[in-house]
């Protein structure tokens, strides 16, 4: 069996395991972040980068998430830079309206988006349609389940 970390790098991602959490995935859980929310997920910082990766060298595939735009969007950037093993992506585009934000994210998508890319990009703004009274968090319980379900696949 393949060894898996699922790396949250900043909120978004942060949000995002926390409804993966839930669901008690077979995978090393790990967390780039300046705060400290979420139980039983080793916690590292922006300055720790490469300490992280150093840890992370020692999995088959890593499978990171990040809302890109945004500082994690940066972190996420930098660390698949570092990593070597497998990398499975999942990138959280923001509103179509945080125009600032949604053209720093597409020159970090560039940097790790290339013909060897695996993952998704999910887009922030497609979720305006869902008419739900909480679909903030229905959306980060939907990419937690589909990143979930990608797991099998890596084992």
């Amino acid at each position: 069996m393949n060894r898996i970390a699922i790396v949250s790098l900043g909120n978004g991602g942060t949000q995002v395991m926390k409804e993966m959490l839930r669901y008690e995935p077979e995978a090393d859980m790990y967390c780039v972040n300046s705060r400290r929310e979420l139980e039983n997920v080793k916690y590292y910082s922006y300055e720790e980068l490469e300490v992280l990766a150093d840890v992370l060298a020692e999995y088959d595939a890593v499978v990171m998430m990040a809302k890109m735009g945004s500082k994690g969007g940066e972190a996420l950037t930098e660390l698949h830079k570092l990593l070597e093993n497998r990398k499975i992506c999942f990138l959280i585009t923001p509103f179509y309206f945080e125009v600032e934000k949604m053209l720093i994210s597409r020159s970090q998508i560039s940097k790790i988006v290339d013909e060897n890319f695996e993952g998704a990009i999910l887009s922030q703004s497609s979720m305006l349609e869902i008419d739900e009274p909480d679909w903030v968090a229905n959306s980060d319980r939907q990419m937690a389940e589909m990143i979930l379900d990608f797991i099998p696949e890596l084992q």
